[in-house]
């Protein structure tokens, strides 16, 4: 959420753009901060399956006891 606020006050800053290099810095903050999106969300997806993992080990440890 906090990224897609980034991007739209990138976009609201920047309504009265003229130039195409000032465009094309546009594109490439916005480029920056999806990637970063993106990682910080394999970060979480990471994270998930690896409790989801530790809790079966868990379970499985209980299992043989």
């Amino acid at each position: 959420m906090r990224k897609q606020i980034c991007i739209i006050q990138l976009l609201d800053k920047n309504q009265a753009m003229k130039t195409d290099q000032e465009r094309q810095e546009l594109i490439q903050d916005i480029i920056v901060l999806l990637y970063q999106a993106y990682d910080s969300t394999l970060d979480d997806i990471h994270a998930l399956l690896k409790r989801i993992d530790d809790m079966e080990d868990e379970e499985d440890l209980q299992a043989i006891q």
